[in-house]
């Protein structure tokens, strides 16, 4: 391995200082051979090949169509060295399917990188399986670790620029691995690429990846990408790393799609996203971790940072960064993104969205969405920058559904701020999405600086019943209030209270049909209700259809469109079901003879402080047993047979 190392330095000292001489031109010719196919699909066998097998590091094998696809690497536990495979660079396209087996890919010496897909008309792909290995360490030392690659202009290329029609795919099963000191760039001129990942596969990256053109990664089953350590997460005596990004898409042109789910992982010491439209995906227990992967194992905030890393140089975390860019991460069940980045040399710690660039600096600002949804979660370690870029279109929102997701702010937020805490032109917002009578808190360890942002809160198949409150955020200091605050409509008689405090926003729904006053709409309201009703005196505070009287028909507006339950819902859990008739007879009161005696919760369901038939006639025929709460309301169904009979029963017994 020795002589070999020194033969290829050799030739790439008369690379780097005889360009263009023949001396150069001699040096870095590479053995070519053509695969064709003739015989069978096994590329070991020689009679498939025009020129031999290529199976030393001066061989260059080329697959430009041929016959006999996907061509087979046996499932063999030994390390083949080739100087690089290439597929559809020019002409047809073809397929590799690699069981086993390592493979050694230095192009070094030969000038040339492996590539899947280049300009051909006709879609390349690699597949591995079982225990496959690539290793393109540029060069491998002996042990097989990359720690002293330089990995200069060795990238993998991957459906570089293919035309319409045509895809350059490389896939991972099982416990297969692929191994880059430098970068992995996938349709970096324009092309169309996919990686899909899954099982316990791996791909580790010294330098970066840049998902561009039409990329599709995709990372499922326990596959684990890593960029920033190409030997693994935390591996910094085997490992190489330079930035170790991962640049999702950078012109208009360009669509970069990133899916992430079961227990995938995805890795990165920098996000950067600066043009064209990214969406990224993360479902089950997903994750996306943006650290210092070179340094650390595992994301652990506050313990895994670039800051003051020897290790490349340190990238600010920025997306849509560009107008007209669009970035959408949005992250489901269990799935988490977390960011983690102290920078020392650049003005962004933490993540910038809409606006910055991967040195400190600031651009225009495109469109960013993160929503978080189930049990997911988001955590910056650092700061949040929303909307930092100085367009006027620029827009960032963090939409927050429901009441179990996690969002957690280690630094500032700041929202729709300069440099120098400056107003921005273009919009930072907060979006709550209230499915219950409580939502999910985003918590802030330092200071919300909201003044320039808005607020805007919506509901989702769910109806307040009165009385709920709502903590959106937490922070140690709240500095300003909303530019805007955009409220949903509320049912008759309800009104929002927004109290913004020196470290909390709350939100709450007032109602004016809580007649007692004790936060909560419940039968005592009801009862004060009914017995207006029974006096005969207006009081304004009751005529809650506003039409001058108080009458049944308020109570109505109380029970159905306020309260958003049913005449018969003794327990004011919002159905009237059997679990109410129990109640209530439980409770005695039936055709007592004691005279005014009961109330809703009691069997009182017409308001005349009585409890006999003629409350079931009111309950039973406003049609809500056994249909569920109101809001989900989809048909009426018919009373159970029990119940006509026990109503039946109740009748003969009243009329004796």
């Amino acid at each position: 391995m020795t002589i070999r190392r020194t033969q290829r330095s050799i030739r790439r000292f008369l690379q780097l200082t005889f360009v263009g001489s023949t001396v150069c031109a001699a040096a870095l010719t590479a053995q070519a051979s053509q695969w064709t196919g003739a015989v069978d699909s096994d590329f070991f066998n020689s009679g498939n090949w025009d020129n031999g097998v290529p199976l030393s590091l001066d061989d260059l094998a080329e697959i430009e169509g041929g016959n006999s696809f996907p061509i087979q690497i046996g499932q063999v536990d030994e390390q083949v060295e080739i100087g690089a495979i290439r597929i559809g660079v020019d002409s047809g396209g073809g397929s590799i399917e690699q069981l086993g087996r390592t493979l050694v890919l230095d192009g070094e010496g030969i000038g040339q990188e492996s590539a899947i897909g280049i300009a051909a008309a006709e879609s390349s792909t690699w597949v591995m399986r079982n225990n496959a290995v690539i290793l393109y360490d540029n060069p491998i030392v002996d042990g097989g670790i990359g720690l002293d690659t330089s990995g200069a202009d060795l990238d993998f290329d991957l459906g570089k620029s293919l035309p319409d029609g045509a895809m350059g795919t490389l896939e991972l099963h099982d416990s297969s691995a692929l191994r880059i000191s430098d970068d992995l760039k996938m349709a970096d001129g324009g092309g169309f690429a996919t990686v899909i990942m899954d099982g316990l596969s791996q791909i580790t990256i010294g330098s970066g990846v840049s998902v561009s053109g039409t990329s599709l990664l995709d990372i499922s089953g326990n596959a684990m990408f890593v960029t920033g350590n190409s030997a693994a997460p935390g591996d910094s005596i085997h490992g190489r790393t330079n930035e170790g990004y991962l640049t999702l898409s950078t012109i208009d042109s360009e669509t970069a799609t990133v899916n992430i789910s079961d227990n995938g992982k995805l890795y990165a010491r920098t996000l950067q996203q600066r043009g064209g439209i990214s969406n990224v995906t993360l479902h089950d227990d997903g994750e996306l971790a943006v650290f210092e992967v070179f340094e650390n194992a595992a994301p652990s905030l506050g313990n895994a940072t670039v800051a003051g890393s020897a290790q490349g140089p340190q990238r600010t975390s920025h997306v849509s960064a560009n107008a007209g860019s669009e970035t959408v991460i949005e992250l489901f069940d269990r799935a988490k993104f977390s960011v983690d980045s102290a920078l020392e040399d650049s003005g962004w710690s933490g993540l910038v969205l809409s606006g910055g660039t991967n040195r400190g600096g600031n651009s225009a600002g495109g469109t960013t969405m993160i929503s978080v949804h189930d049990q997911a979660s988001f955590q910056i370690a650092h700061d949040l920058h929303m909307t930092l870029g100085n367009g006027e279109d620029a827009n960032s929102v963090l939409q927050v559904f429901g009441p179990d997701a996690t969002v957690t702010i280690g630094g500032d937020l700041r929202m729709a701020l300069n440099e120098f805490d400056e107003e921005n032109p273009g919009s930072a917002t907060i979006e709550s999405i209230i499915t219950g009578p409580t939502q999910a808190t985003i918590d802030v360890d330092g200071a919300a600086k909201i003044d320039y942002g808005t607020l805007v809160v919506n509901f989702n198949g769910y109806t307040p019943t009165g009385g709920e409150s709502y903590v959106l955020l937490n922070a140690s200091t709240i500095e300003g209030t909303f530019r805007e605050t955009l409220l949903p409509s509320l049912p008759n008689r309800m009104s929002w209270d927004l109290q913004i405090t020196g470290t909390q926003v709350l939100l709450t729904v007032m109602t004016s049909a809580d007649f007692n006053g004790n936060g909560v709409l419940d039968a005592a309201d009801i009862d004060l209700l009914s017995a207006q009703v029974r006096s005969g005196v207006f009081d304004a505070q009751y005529d809650l259809n506003d039409d001058g009287t108080v009458d049944g028909l308020d109570r109505d507006v109380w029970v159905n469109e306020i309260k958003r339950t049913y005449y018969g819902d003794a327990t004011m859990d919002g159905k009237f079901d059997s679990g109410d008739l129990v109640e209530v007879f439980q409770a005695g009161q039936y055709e007592d003879g004691i005279v005014g005696n009961s109330t809703w919760a009691t069997g009182d369901w017409n308001g005349d402080t009585e409890f006999d038939s003629s409350d079931f006639v009111t309950a039973f025929s406003a049609g809500g047993y056994e249909a569920g709460p109101r809001a989900a309301v989809s048909a009426v169904p018919e009373p159970a047979s029990w119940v006509l009979a026990l109503l039946g029963l109740l009748g003969l017994r009243r009329r004796r």
